[in-house]
């Protein structure tokens, strides 16, 4: 298998298998900002995909609407 970013090429065999499930190194994972499929993404670390950085708040690694539903929980209860 190999890493989703554009331009990373790294085989992900023998990383950790979130790496390999989720087809992402643990350099891009951690990035602010890479490119995949043309758009600058950053990946969310609670919807396992990759969102457009607009989607983000600052340096957040979930994304707006991951932590609206979070935050909606959390008030009604």
């Amino acid at each position: 298998a190999r890493a989703q970013v554009t331009g990373c090429g790294l085989c992900l065999e023998g990383l950790k298998r979130y790496y390999i499930r989720m087809r992402v190194c643990e350099k891009h994972l951690h990035a602010p900002a890479v490119l995949v499929n043309g758009t600058i993404s950053r990946f969310c670390q609670q919807c396992g995909k990759w969102q457009a950085v607009a989607e983000f708040e600052g340096s957040k690694k979930s994304c707006i609407a991951t932590l609206e539903r979070h935050n909606a929980r959390h008030r009604a209860k």
